[in-house]
């Protein structure tokens, strides 16, 4: 779908001489530091997927929740996704210009917005959907599903 150049994969490895230096380090075996290093590992891995459906993680995660069936209003996107209101309205507005989501009318609030995906924006996110999952070197494929399980629900118990 992109015309633009597709992203390179990017090499998330650390070279054996590295590791042995600072792999003593504190950094090494601190949450926060794993946590950031990780989300940083895992958005590189998918962005080169991500950007054939013309999406980054951003767009990815926001039209995930506009294919909802509890539609998501702006704030209810910048809450969720830990973004200004302003910023969530860029992400909407990006997306609207691909025609992959629609603003409608909050039933809950006359003067309010939900956001919604299209049929193309549902069928776009199924696309990619897949495309994540099967995507090679997936960092999470060294996880058993019990263990990618137990860290979906520890990331749960921290995030929310």
């Amino acid at each position: 779908m992109s015309t633009n150049k597709p992203i390179e994969s990017r090499d998330t490895s650390i070279d054996e001489v590295t590791f042995a230096r600072f792999s003593g380090h504190y950094l090494f075996s601190d949450s926060d530091f794993l946590l950031a290093r990780a989300r940083a590992v895992t958005a590189a891995r998918a962005m080169p997927y991500l950007s054939e459906f013309s999406l980054n993680t951003g767009t990815y995660f926001l039209l995930a929740l506009a294919c909802a069936e509890s539609s998501p209003t702006i704030n209810e996107l910048s809450q969720i996704l830990l973004i200004s209101d302003a910023e969530a309205e860029l992400l909407v507005d990006e997306l609207e210009r691909l025609f992959l989501i629609a603003r409608r009318p909050d039933a809950r609030n006359k003067n309010g917005v939900v956001v919604t995906a299209t049929p193309q924006g549902e069928d776009l996110f199924a696309k990619a959907r897949e495309t994540l999952t099967t995507m090679e070197h997936d960092p999470l494929q060294q996880l058993s599903l019990a263990e990618r399980k137990q860290l979906a629900d520890l990331l749960g118990r921290i995030a929310f």
